[in-house]
């Protein structure tokens, strides 16, 4: 059984772009490094809504907002990911600059989350390249001689 979820984490106001490598590299870390991560996404919410106004959320979203996307392969890699020494990492060298939680004395340093744990009850998570180029083919109907 798949472990999936998002979780809601805010940035104190001013580091936004400074946090974006920081994501990437996270990211591109877990990857190479998390056999049972199998999604690991980092998401700004988007602001600019100049080329799209009918599509702007409601409520909007505040700026500093990050939303995590997240598939292991098990509440144990779950567990490896959240424990483990780059998540652990990330935390101790980057969560002061989040929106804190009430400090306590086992974690003084405490981002301020919410984790919602999913239940997919349909859909799919990605099609290949191959898949999306056949269903786009106008499709032929048959010629009779």
């Amino acid at each position: 059984m798949t472990i999936s979820l998002y979780s809601n984490w805010w940035l104190k106001q001013g580091n936004e772009e400074m946090m974006k490598p920081v994501f990437k590299s996270l990211a591109e870390d877990i990857l190479r490094s998390e056999a049972g991560t199998l999604t690991y996404m980092v998401n700004y919410p988007v602001l600019d809504f100049s080329a799209a106004p009918q599509f702007i959320s409601e409520p909007f979203p505040r700026p500093g907002a990050i939303t995590f996307m997240e598939r292991y392969a098990s509440w144990d890699a779950f567990d490896a990911h959240v424990n483990g020494p780059i998540f652990q990492g990330f935390l101790a060298k980057y969560g002061q600059y989040f929106v804190q939680a009430a400090p306590t004395k086992e974690k003084p340093v405490s981002p301020f989350i919410q984790v919602v744990f999913l239940d997919m009850v349909a859909g799919f998570v990605e099609r290949s390249p191959d898949e999306v180029a056949s269903l786009m083919k106008p499709k032929v109907s048959g010629s009779r001689a």
